[in-house]
């Protein structure tokens, strides 16, 4: 499952990115496209507003997008965004930084439901409750994981965050190895390089970003006993096979291809 809450602006878009950035401290938005950017064209007043935009805040994805100008537009208009956390100078700090400019319709306290629950409207209207909550490890059991992933092979062409690029490698980095010799390498292809990906199999099914797996024959364990056999193959399988798990958690599809 995934969370994605798209936002939208009347022209000061650019303005909430930076303002968002800098409250959850994820770096520059990620898949920027102003509507000039877009092959569909645009009028000169919009030629600077940005169609889209994503964030990567808390493991989702927040997307943002400038209305066209002329188009009629209500601020705050029945969007509340609900955020989570088990750290409390983490839940005040945001609250503080939100509450600037903004409108205090909570003040951080102890509720029935919640050790501490504010509720504000930020500069830009949008509205936001931020609660403590106490964390109990993952949110679906391994069975419910296992049988929820699935081989896709028709991707959509959004962007993906660096924070869930992240979390995916640092899945493919723990994975067991033989003698834990680590000899797995993990190259992520995006962007043009994807042409060299196409040269070379059928297989990528349009996805935007393919994770190259591969082992270091240098550093790789071997089965000396009796064989000799190269263990780096079984290594990456194993690699492999957490990155696809990973992905999955992070509310992305995968197919394992071999194809090459």
């Amino acid at each position: 499952m995934s969370f994605d809450v798209f936002l939208n602006f009347d022209g000061d878009c650019r303005a909430a990115l930076d303002f968002y950035a800098d409250v959850f401290l994820t770096g520059k938005p990620a898949g920027l496209m102003t509507y000039g950017q877009s092959p569909n064209g645009c009028s000169v007043a919009d030629k600077d507003r940005i169609l889209y935009a994503s964030l990567p805040i808390f493991g989702h994805s927040l997307m943002f997008s400038d209305c066209p100008s002329g188009e009629q537009y209500v601020k705050g208009s029945n969007v509340a965004l609900t955020l989570g956390s088990d750290n409390t100078d983490e839940i005040h700090r945001i609250f503080v930084a939100m509450s600037v400019g903004g409108e205090i319709f909570m003040p951080l306290e102890k509720t029935f439901f919640s050790e501490l629950y504010g509720m504000v409207r930020d500069k830009f209207d949008i509205t936001w409750q931020l609660s403590l909550t106490a964390f109990e490890g993952a949110t679906s059991s391994f069975n419910e994981l296992a049988n929820a992933r699935y081989s896709v092979r028709s991707f959509k062409l959004h962007p993906i965050g660096d924070e869930k690029i992240a979390a995916i490698l640092e899945a493919g980095r723990i994975a067991p190895t033989a003698c834990n010799y680590q000899p797995q390498r993990i190259k992520v292809i995006t962007g043009g390089d994807l042409e060299k990906v196409d040269a070379c199999s059928p297989c990528r099914f349009g996805a935007p970003t393919v994770l190259l797996v591969c082992y270091d024959k240098n550093i790789s364990a071997k089965r000396s006993s009796f064989d000799n056999k190269e263990l780096g193959e079984i290594d990456v399988s194993i690699v492999t096979t957490h990155l696809m798990f990973a992905a999955h958690e992070q509310g992305l599809g995968s197919c394992w291809v071999a194809h090459f």
